[in-house]
C-alpha cells in the first residue's frame, strides 16, 4: 500500500496482491490473488445463504404435495390420544405477533406429542361472531351503516369474516403450523350452528334449560353484548351492608317458642349494588342455625336467625346496637325453609 498526497489530504490506494495463473495451453497470465483459493475449506452440497423467503414457500409446497399431515395421521393411527383444544382466534385481521406466538407453542406441543407416539390431531378454528368484527365492519361501512337493516349489516359481517379466515389460514400455513386446514370449524358455518342446536333442544330435553335472572352487560355504542373480560372497572370502594329479610313461613314450624314472633335472617355483603336483584336467602340443610331475640318491653317482639358460626360476631356488631343479649334455644332450620326481603 502506497500514499500520494493531494490537495492536502491523504489518498490511500491498496495494491492486490498478483499471482501468476497459467491457462491449458501453458500461457500464464499475471492476475489478482483470490485468498480463499489459498485456504483449505470444506465444500457443501448446499449454498452458505439460506434466502429463506425463496426457498420456504417451496419446502410449504413440497410438504403440502406431499400431504405430510394426512400421512402423519395415518402413522399414528391407534395410538393413544392427545387433543389439544384450541380457543379459536377472531377472524377480524391479519395474524400479528400474538396470534402468531399463539399458534407457534401450540404447534410444538401438537407435534411433540405426535414424534412422543401420540396420535395428537389439530383441527383449526375461527371464532366469527362477537364485538371485533363488528367493531371492525362499523368502521368500514361508517354511516352508511345507519341506513342498512340489521340482516345486510350481519351479511357485511359474515362476508369479513369469511375474508380474514382465508387469510389468516394461508398465513398460520405459511409459519409451518401442521393441522387440518382443509377442514376447519367456524362458528358461522351451518354444521357448526347446527351441532349448538342441537346441543341446546338436549338441554331442553332433559329439563336443564330454565329462564332467569341474570345480569348481561351492555354496550350502549355498539349496541350490543359484552363479555365479562371485555369490561373494565374503575377503581371503587362500596360500603358493606347488613340486610335483613323477614321469613314467609310460620315461625312455629320451626320451633313452638317462635310462634307469634316477626322472624328475619340477617346478611352481610360487600356488593350492596346487587341487591336490588336479591330475591331471597337460601339456608343450608346440614347447617345448624341460632335464633337471636330481643325485648321491647317485656315481650320478645323480634327474632334473628343466624348461623351458629357468625353467632359472636353478631353478639359483638348486632346486639349491643340493640341493648340486648338475649338468646333463644337453638333451633334447626328446615331445608324448604326461605326468607324473602
Amino acid at each position: 500500500m502506497t500514499s500520494d498526497c493531494a490537495v492536502g489530504q491523504w489518498t490511500f490506494v491498496s495494491r492486490l496482491p498478483i499471482m501468476k495463473k497459467i491457462n491449458y495451453l501453458g500461457e500464464s497470465t499475471l492476475v489478482p490473488l483470490e485468498l480463499k483459493s489459498t485456504i483449505n475449506l470444506p465444500n457443501t452440497g448446499f449454498p452458505m445463504k439460506a434466502n429463506l423467503p425463496q426457498n420456504e414457500p417451496k419446502i410449504m409446497a413440497r410438504w403440502e404435495q406431499m400431504r405430510i399431515y394426512e400421512r402423519i395421521r395415518e402413522v399414528r393411527k391407534g395410538a393413544p390420544v392427545y387433543v389439544l383444544h384450541d380457543g379459536p382466534p377472531y377472524a377480524n385481521g391479519p395474524i400479528h405477533l400474538g396470534t402468531a406466538m399463539n399458534k407457534c407453542l401450540k404447534d410444538f406441543i401438537v407435534k411433540s406429542k405426535s414424534m412422543s407416539g401420540f396420535d395428537s390431531p389439530y383441527v383449526p378454528g375461527w371464532d366469527c361472531h362477537g364485538l371485533p368484527i363488528e367493531i371492525k365492519v362499523d368502521q368500514q361501512l361508517g354511516g352508511k351503516k345507519l341506513q342498512m337493516r340489521p340482516v345486510d349489516v350481519r351479511a357485511e359481517c359474515r362476508k369479513y369474516a369469511e375474508k380474514y379466515v382465508d387469510l389468516q389460514r394461508q398465513q398460520f400455513k405459511r409459519i409451518g403450523v401442521f393441522g387440518r386446514w382443509d377442514e376447519p370449524y367456524s362458528t358461522m358455518t351451518p354444521q357448526y350452528e347446527s351441532a349448538v342446536v342441537a346441543e341446546l333442544y338436549a338441554f331442553l330435553e332433559k329439563g336443564s334449560v330454565y329462564k332467569g335472572l341474570r345480569s348481561v352487560y351492555w354496550c350502549i355504542h355498539d349496541e350490543t353484548a359484552l363479555a365479562e373480560a371485555e369490561v373494565e372497572y374503575e377503581n371503587h370502594t362500596s360500603p358493606t351492608v347488613w340486610v335483613k329479610y323477614q321469613l314467609r313461613d310460620d315461625p312455629a314450624k320451626l320451633d313452638p317458642v317462635l310462634k307469634g314472633k316477626k322472624v328475619f335472617t340477617v346478611i352481610w355483603t360487600t356488593t350492596p349494588w346487587t341487591l336490588p336483584a336479591s330475591m331471597a336467602v337460601a339456608f343450608h340443610p346440614d347447617e345448624k342455625y341460632v335464633a337471636l331475640g330481643w325485648r321491647t318491653t317485656s315481650r320478645w317482639t323480634r327474632v334473628r336467625v343466624l348461623s351458629i358460626q357468625r353467632l359472636r360476631m353478631a353478639q359483638r356488631i348486632l346486639l349491643p346496637a340493640l341493648n340486648t343479649s338475649s338468646t333463644s334455644p337453638a333451633t334447626w332450620m328446615k331445608k324448604e325453609s326461605c326468607a324473602t326481603a
